[in-house]
């Protein structure tokens, strides 16, 4: 698949070169070359220099092998690819900054572009601060005057005047993105909900998660029965090819065996449906769900109010993989989807032991030469559900736990965690009241087939899941 940009072609390339080391054999010397192999991009068409791109290309680098960017303790590649070998267990946080990459983008400030025309009725001069002065002829802020209140950049005929943010904090729904004196962004790990938003947001792909994927391959290399749990967000990641093809794939790149979520995800809306019966019996106003990841995080930091609200159900995935440590205690179960948060998640279970998102998998594949749709279908698929297979859609849970007509269900979603949808939540639990009795919350907007770790467009990946799910029998409680 070609790469849109730059950053992209960095994180790709990156994990490329992270999987094709580690399956030569010589993983720790192949590393060390991949640094000086640096992606060499048009010099005249981004603004890094290319001491900085090799820079970026080594985070990025030591991010795919499953560490931190931001840590003091700046060892050589070599070093942090010997030690992700002898690796027995991973660690948190899922989410650091490159400060070597990262743009230290100014934050929050308003400043008057070229295209102030210097105009007679100067309608910017509203400004209650008395912050805006004229420098030959045009205007300029006051930085010490001004409190960022916007009133100039409204009043602007000719929309001079523009504010200046760091698009990660700007997407942030919980203000989690902060900037060190150095200027770099940083993220706290005491309001960070995992969401991921900050990462796809980063204009210069400095924001990196921890990778799972050398862990997955050395499991795999060890002779372990490792199994795939690709979530229903799987579909039309790669190309027209059927859940059915990317199970095989999944077998082909040597997993044990693979599993589709949508299992899982059809026991999560019968125990769902169940909970919502009997809490409207019980006289609760209202229920959300609990399946996204990133909402509960943000529950229990920012909304604590909330939680006697959310559903006690399990998640998809892990009932997928408690099913599978049913059968077999020793298999290692690896989740695969396009969730940031989901990396949190699989550390807390006990039943989950790695997470991979589409992108590693995407790179997987390219590098064993194994493209899906050109498959024999040889792995069947799960026979999961129409609403099971929903799942990755906003609007896919509620619309499963509604089916099963367990009560009177009147549901509303939330399209994307945001600011506005965070003062909504905080609002319901507040009044005890929310728009409907089943509340269903997606951190990514379009739901899980928006996460941040997608390999595929959004439109695409939405279309191949409606036309599965249009193939697909209704759950039956």
């Amino acid at each position: 698949m070609a790469r849109q940009n730059y950053a992209a072609q960095n994180e790709h390339e990156s994990l490329v070169s992270v999987i094709k080391a580690f399956l030569s054999d010589q993983f720790v010397e192949n590393v060390a070359k991949a640094v000086q192999q640096t992606p060499n991009p048009d010099s005249e068409q981004i603004k890094l220099t290319k001491e900085q791109c090799v820079s970026a290309f080594k985070d990025r680098l030591i991010a795919d092998m499953g560490f931190m960017v931001n840590e003091t303790d700046k060892k050589d590649t070599a070093s942090y690819a010997k030690e992700a070998l002898e690796r027995r267990e991973l660690h948190m946080p899922a989410l650091s900054i490159s400060c070597g990459t990262c743009n230290k983008c100014a934050h929050n400030e308003f400043v008057v572009t070229d295209q102030c025309q210097g105009c007679l009725a100067r309608p910017c001069t509203n400004c209650p601060f008395g912050a805006i002065e004229f420098v030959n002829g045009k205007s300029h802020i006051n930085k010490e005057k001004c409190k960022r209140c916007g009133i100039c950049a409204k009043s602007c005929p000719y929309g001079a005047i523009i504010k200046r943010t760091m698009p990660c904090a700007a997407v942030c729904p919980v203000d989690a993105v902060e900037k060190t004196q150095s200027g770099c962004a940083n993220i706290n790990e005491e309001k960070c909900i995992s969401c991921g938003q900050c990462a796809a947001a980063c204009p210069f792909g400095a924001i990196m998660a921890r990778s799972e994927i050398i862990d997955v391959l050395k499991a795999i290399k060890a002779g372990k029965k490792v199994i795939a749990m690709p979530a229903p967000a799987i579909m039309g990641q790669f190309g027209m090819a059927s859940i059915a093809q990317i199970l095989s794939a999944f077998i082909k790149a040597g997993f044990t065996d693979a599993i589709e979520v949508a299992v899982g995800a059809d026991i999560t809306t019968r125990n769902e449906a169940v909970e919502l019966a009997e809490r409207m019996e019980n006289g609760a106003p209202f229920m959300t769900t609990s399946c996204c990841p990133a909402y509960y995080n943000a529950v229990r930091k920012h909304i604590p109010e909330m939680q006697e609200f959310v559903s006690h159900t399990l998640t998809p995935m892990q009932y997928t993989a408690r099913l599978l440590k049913k059968r077999d205690p020793e298999c290692v179960t690896v989740f695969i989807g396009p969730c940031m948060a989901k990396r949190v998640e699989g550390f807390h279970d006990e039943y989950t032991d790695f997470v991979l998102n589409n992108k590693e998998v995407e790179a997987l594949f390219e590098v064993l030469n194994i493209v899906p749709k050109d498959l024999p279908e040889e792995k069947q698929d799960d026979n999961a559900s129409k609403q099971g297979r929903g799942f990755a859609l906003t609007g896919g849970v509620a619309e499963a736990v509604v089916s099963l007509k367990t009560c009177e269900v009147c549901p509303v979603a939330i399209n994307g965690l945001n600011k506005e949808s965070v003062r909504q939540l905080k609002m319901y639990a507040k009044n005890r009241k929310a728009d409907g009795n089943l509340v269903e919350v997606m951190a990514c907007t379009g739901g899980c087939v928006g996460g941040p770790g997608v390999a595929a467009p959004i439109k695409n990946a939405m279309k191949e899941i409606k036309d599965r799910m249009a193939k697909s029998e209704d759950l039956k409680l």
